[in-house]
């Protein structure tokens, strides 16, 4: 087995990039404004991840001291996670809205740009949501235990 201290940061490590993940994919539904239900649903989804994930991250912290063992395995499912994190990692950066230096176009022509663009982004958003789904079904089993 390895090192259960190594193992324990690797998966707070996983879970720092799933929250940090999690606060961009808010950022980006929120520049959005509420143009799609898809974006809606993305922006709860992730919102609800972040408490379960701060829970595991200190469950984790605490246990390295008093229950190495439960961290170690706890450290194991959270990095069975990396997969989904890195993947939405991916697609966030893909997706993220560029805005060159603070310009911003007036609200009437982001909501022509935004119906141009999305059925290219509809199957990415659709992705995101079904990921940040298995990381919420991951981490209700792995807190129910």
């Amino acid at each position: 087995m390895a090192d259960p201290f190594s193992a324990a940061s690797s998966a707070i490590g996983v879970i720092s990039l799933g929250l940090q993940i999690a606060q961009q994919l808010i950022k980006f539904c929120q520049a959005y404004q509420s143009y799609d239900e898809d974006a809606k649903r993305i922006e709860s989804k992730a919102e609800s991840l972040r408490r379960p994930l701060r829970a595991l991250r200190d469950i984790i912290e605490d246990a390295q001291v008093s229950n190495p063992e439960l961290a170690a395995d706890l450290s194991e499912k959270a990095l069975g996670l990396e997969c989904m994190v890195n993947r939405l990692r991916t697609a966030v950066e893909r997706h993220l809205p560029v805005v060159a230096d603070g310009f911003r176009f007036p609200e009437k022509i982001r909501g022509q740009i935004k119906r141009v663009v999305y059925p290219f982004r509809r199957d990415g958003l659709k992705e995101m949501f079904e990921d940040l789904d298995g990381i919420q079904n991951s981490l209700q089993t792995t807190l129910s235990m």
